[in-house]
């Protein structure tokens, strides 16, 4: 499972909930967190969480004995393991464990592995960390990705322009300090502000306040907002980290994040797009660029981490802990445990061996509660929903718009590397990684149905819009579609350009065009160019994730045509109004040429059917786990071709 909709955490003076007790001491829901967490973020988790409950619910702070309820919420996982192997008769109820990131705990991998097995839900706070247990051993329906958020009406958004590069955090030696002393050494032109407590222990602090373009701040929370609106730019640097939530603040501040890549910042930044990203650990030499180029980045980043609010936290947490309770009421303790004034208390006789607990939230029957009831008839035949297998893939970006695809459907969902085939169902894949292309490829082979699912054409970005389509890797012929959802996305149409000198090359990756089987695609294009062409010809490579490259608009500007495979290149070249010249499978090749040797004549077609035809292959994020993208994607299949 991965949620979308999530909440910040913030310190505790700005959540003030007090506890809703049953009178009776049987509470719906605890929440336990550390002893040392009380007043501070894990507090304010609960008590987020507990104040949008309809029912009773306390917080303790991690009491030797846990009064009696029925979803027991565990703000950290050392509570959890700590109070299983106490009580392994807790499994009874519902156990949800919240986890952030790694760290030294007096428990084995094996002995963590069999004990978040036993929960619920293990709930975290990143991709990266779900990925980490899933490949140890922990069973992915036991988990869910929540990821952390902040409250919009708080971080209301600004308009960068004050020069700033911005970090907030207190002092830890993984927050990587020696790497903030040497990018402010490396960029002596730009002001950085940090924000934060503690950073007095660095050893090297008196280095770091001495530096004229460096200023340290402590302030309340009340005030981050306002130190936030001075920031153009917000630096992450950590090592290792779960989050981190003032990330997530500076992005809905409307503030273009650097980060490392670590926690849920490959979650929530697609490079070039809404941020950019580097390796945990990177030297400054390799981080300044990025700065650098954050502050050209013209992207609206507050409007793409809007969906991230409190509420929508708080109520997939909930979710969970009520689609997997085991009864309505709480339980009194089992058999072997006491109670004293609504407290339980381990008894001196042996806890009963623990039963089979028949609750289990496996995310097949997950999502077939949830999903509609949905069967359509598409070009090929009929496809029903329930026939159609998901497929992740272990450590891929595409896993949550797999999981929401399979929520909207019903569809059962599989790990791509596990696939040997097709398989019994239809397959449903993302991108041509982590063996995607081989489960394709095996139902090429056998004659079946397959859906590609990718990055969108229109509207790109992080859980914004994703195409699918169906035996193709690409939107084939144009189907005869309302103008509607192109103009919802925004599409325009600029009149074709008869200007400009420079051919455009965009070369796929070495992969795809191994993968598509034309390894010399690069060499055999230049030599047709010189052939048929004394324009000048220009190579524009793919940039490497996190590294900046030249806006796409600008390279625009200076060229006469757009030659390449299927890049998406080719959609936003043919929109903005450049001839493009591209492979037959390209989405863009029904207004563009095939025939290379014709590139001092290029096609100009009319374009109004054939980006209304794209706006309708390609879904927002909710609509697949609403169902609405399949019922879109059947419907279209019934459409008639244009001519």
């Amino acid at each position: 499972m991965f949620f979308r909709r999530s909440g910040g955490i913030k310190p505790a003076q700005q959540v003030d909930y007090a506890e809703r007790p049953a009178k009776n001491g049987l509470n719906d829901w605890i929440f336990v967190t550390p002893t040392e967490s009380r007043g501070w973020i894990l507090d304010a988790i609960c008590r987020e969480i507990g104040s949008r409950l309809n029912t009773s619910w306390d917080v303790v702070y991690n009491p030797k004995t846990l009064p009696g309820g029925r979803v027991y919420f565990f703000a950290h996982y050392w509570n959890y393991l700590d109070h299983l192997r106490a009580r392994p008769d807790l499994t009874e109820q519902v156990l949800l464990v919240w986890y952030t990131h790694p760290r030294e705990v007096p428990y084995t991998i094996e002995e963590q592995v069999e004990a978040y097995n036993q929960a619920h839900c293990v709930i975290f706070t990143c991709t990266e960390f779900r990925d980490l247990w899933i490949g140890r051993g922990v069973k992915p329906e036991r988990t869910a990705v929540v990821l952390g958020g902040a409250d919009p009406a708080l971080f209301s958004g600004h308009v960068r322009g004050g020069g700033v590069v911005g970090l907030s955090s207190s002092y830890y030696a993984r927050k990587n300090p020696d790497a903030l002393l040497g990018l402010v050494q490396a960029l002596p032109h730009r002001r950085f502000v940090l924000v934060g407590r503690g950073w007095e222990e660095y050893a090297r602090f008196d280095e770091l306040m001495a530096a004229p373009n460096f200023s340290y701040k402590t302030a309340a929370y009340k005030d981050y907002p306002a130190i936030y609106r001075e920031f153009d730019v917000f630096l992450s640097l950590a090592m290792l980290e779960g989050g981190p939530i003032p990330l997530l603040e500076a992005m809905m501040e409307n503030v273009v994040p650097v980060a490392s890549r670590t926690g849920f910042s490959p979650d929530l930044i697609q490079p070039g797009l809404n941020g950019f990203l580097f390796e945990a650990g990177a030297h400054p030499s390799r981080i300044a660029p990025l700065v650098e180029a954050a502050f050209d980045l013209p992207t609206d980043i507050r409007a793409t981490v809007l969906p991230y609010s409190w509420d929508g936290f708080a109520a997939e947490i909930h979710s969970l802990g009520e689609g997997a309770a085991p009864q309505s009421q709480p339980v009194p303790p089992s058999p072997g445990i006491r109670m004293r004034g609504g407290v339980v208390d381990l008894a001196p006789t042996p806890a009963p061996a623990r039963g089979d607990v028949a609750i289990l939230r496996e995310v097949v029957a997950d999502v077939a509660i949830a999903a509609p009831a949905l069967a359509s008839t598409g070009a090929s035949g009929e496809i029903r929903p329930e026939r159609l297998t998901a497929y992740l893939n272990r450590g891929g970006a595409g896993n949550p718009v797999m999981q929401a695809f399979a929520r909207g459907t019903g569809c059962r969902l599989a790990f791509a590397e596990d696939a040997r085939g097709a398989g019994p169902d239809t397959p449903v894949v993302w991108g041509v990684l982590r063996n995607s292309d081989q489960v394709v490829a095996a139902a090429r082979a056998e004659g079946r149905d397959f859906f590609y699912t990718d990055h969108a054409y229109f509207g790109r970005g992080h859980y914004l819009n994703y195409r699918i389509t169906r035996n193709a890797h690409e939107a084939g012929r144009v189907r005869d579609c309302p103008p509607d959802r192109a103009r919802a996305l925004g599409v325009e149409l600029a009149p074709w350009r008869r200007g400009g000198g420079t051919v455009l090359v965009c070369p796929p990756t070495r992969y795809f065009m191994e993968a598509h089987d034309c390894p010399n695609w690069l060499e055999d294009t230049l030599a047709t160019l010189r052939a048929c062409t004394d324009r000048p010809v220009e190579i524009r490579g793919k940039p490497a994730a996190g590294e900046p490259g030249e806006p796409l608009g600008s390279a625009l500007s200076r060229a006469y045509a757009i030659v390449t495979h299927s890049s998406n290149v080719a959609v936003e070249a043919a929109v903005a109004g450049v001839p493009v010249f591209v492979a037959p499978t390209s989405a863009a090749a029904p207004v563009g040429e095939i025939d290379l040797s014709r590139i001092e004549r290029p096609r100009r077609p009319d374009r109004e059917a054939w980006v209304n035809h794209l706006a309708y292959s390609q879904f927002g994020f909710d609509e697949l786990a609403d169902g609405t993208a399949w019922r879109l994607l059947m419907e279209y299949e019934g459409r008639e071709y244009c001519e």
